[in-house]
């Protein structure tokens, strides 16, 4: 023990001692002659290689017996944890749970290779739901806007779904800073299946994808995963010929269930009369049923044009009523009451077709759906009404007028701050905003053929059923 009792290292001890002893012998040979001084520094050489090796075997020695004692070797290991934790900054596990459930899916499906509990907790179903409510249905600081885009081919009639993204400045549309990823959906689908089909949603991050007249398949593209549906075993009217089939994909959060709506549309053999049969399938259950009363309107663009709203709890289409009831109107499904509704269109709106071949179109605004009225044959006004309550003519208010533009065949999706994408007479997808006016993106595709949605991706899985409520983890 040297300075008070701290005990030094072997290496520590052969310095100090060759720094003494070379000190001393130089001061005791400092007024002697050359001979004296060669024959110290020979004798002090020797002290210095003597010594050294003494800790060599000393340093050795330790090696060995750490290697041969397995005791040895693991309070040597468990010293170096502690020191490595001491280094470590730990996070409470609740707040770690609370900032994960905020991370883009892209980000969670990488941590889940980082160790097993976090594979584990990215799969639970209660991290799911709170993922959901934290990061897919929130509004808030969302810097990059997702819009699921299909489209059909100039040349060829295969359908393709893509991912287009543009960033988000101020609540505003960046579209100089778009990218679009085209979504490979040849892995999982059977061409021969699913040839030509048509995709509804995205509903907290599911895509229902139809081919008429009984083909069905529920896809996650931010997880990659896709569950094809099993067909419909109810019988159907053999006397009729089937002529259409609607759908609509919504979500249940009585049940926490996602739902299809298929709305078949049959015609006697000489089209004098027409019948409807509606079905509905149930995630959790991964069953069809036949719903039973009447639906109380033709729906006119069937297919492409159902829109969820509400959280998507309600399916809308836009309908005729026959002219006992009516004209045009809202039909609209509760997934929850499993009802169905009908919704005037504002009396005051310009009569359809007429000279200036006017039309409709209904999309999501919001949490509501708005009505876009224009003409096709002139440079187009967009009026938009929004609808406040279904159910009540009187509850249409008209936002705002956009226009006029040129050379656009029809809207495809609105963003906040009347910010929306349309299709060109050419084809083209065109973004719009009060700033910029008219911007052509170069996405190009059939005439009619452009159809998109706002994506928020999920971690919902498919196999899993239906959405847990809950939040414990």
């Amino acid at each position: 023990e040297i300075c008070g009792g701290e005990k030094r290292q072997p290496s520590t001890l052969l310095i100090w001692s060759v720094s003494f002893f070379l000190t001393n012998l130089q001061l005791s040979t400092f007024n002697l002659g050359f001979r004296m001084w060669a024959v110290s520094f020979f004798l002090s050489s020797c002290v210095v290689v003597s010594l050294f090796c003494l800790w060599w075997f000393h340093c050795n020695g330790q090696k060995q017996t750490i290697q041969t004692n397995p005791e040895v070797r693991k309070g040597k290991r468990m010293k170096k944890r502690r020191r490595r934790r001491k280094r470590r900054v730990y996070l409470p596990e609740p707040l770690m749970i609370e900032i994960l459930s905020r991370l883009p899916v892209k980000s969670l499906m990488r941590f889940r290779c980082v160790c097993k509990s976090w594979h584990a907790l990215v799969t639970n179903p209660s991290f799911i739901s709170m993922h959901l409510n934290n990061y897919t249905r929130s509004n808030t600081n969302v810097s990059v806007a997702h819009f699921l885009l299909g489209r059909f081919g100039s040349i060829t009639t295969r359908p393709t779904i893509s991912l287009l993204s543009f960033n988000n400045k101020n609540n505003g549309l960046d579209a100089a800073a778009m990218s679009t990823v085209d979504l490979d959906l040849s892995l999982f689908l059977d061409h021969k299946t699913f040839s030509h089909y048509l995709f509804f949603g995205p509903c907290d991050g599911i895509v229902c994808l139809y081919r008429f007249h009984d083909k069905f398949a529920l896809w996650n593209p931010a997880i990659r995963e896709l569950k094809t549906l099993s067909v419909s075993d109810i019988p159907r009217p053999t006397h009729l010929k089937l002529f259409m089939g609607d759908v609509g994909f919504g979500f249940d959060p009585k049940t926490n269930d996602f739902k299809i709506v298929h709305i078949m549309r049959f015609y006697s053999l000489g089209y004098t009369s027409i019948a409807y049969q509606v079905e509905i399938y149930t995630l959790s259950t991964n069953s069809w049923r036949k719903l039973d009363g009447i639906v109380p309107a033709n729906i006119v663009c069937n297919n492409s044009c159902s829109l969820a709203c509400t959280n998507n709890r309600i399916i809308c289409w836009r309908a005729d009523q026959d002219h006992c009831h009516g004209g045009e109107v809202v039909l609209s499904f509760d997934v929850c009451d499993e009802v169905f509704q009908t919704t005037p269109l504002p009396p005051d709106i310009e009569a359809l077709w007429g000279k200036r071949k006017v039309t409709r179109d209904i999309l999501p605004w919001n949490e509501s759906i708005a009505l876009i009225v224009y003409p096709r044959i002139q440079e187009q006004c967009f009026d938009i009404w929004v609808m406040n309550e279904f159910g009540q003519e009187s509850s249409w208010t008209k936002l705002l007028s956009i226009g006029p533009l040129s050379e656009i065949r029809r809207p495809l999706v609105f963003w906040k701050n009347a910010e929306f994408l349309l299709e060109s007479k050419s084809g083209q997808m065109v973004f719009y905003n009060y700033v910029t006016q008219q911007n052509y993106l170069g996405i190009h595709g059939g005439p009619y053929s452009l159809k998109a949605s706002i994506f928020k991706e999920s971690l919902i899985s498919m196999n899993g059923g239906s959405v847990n409520s809950g939040t414990n983890l």
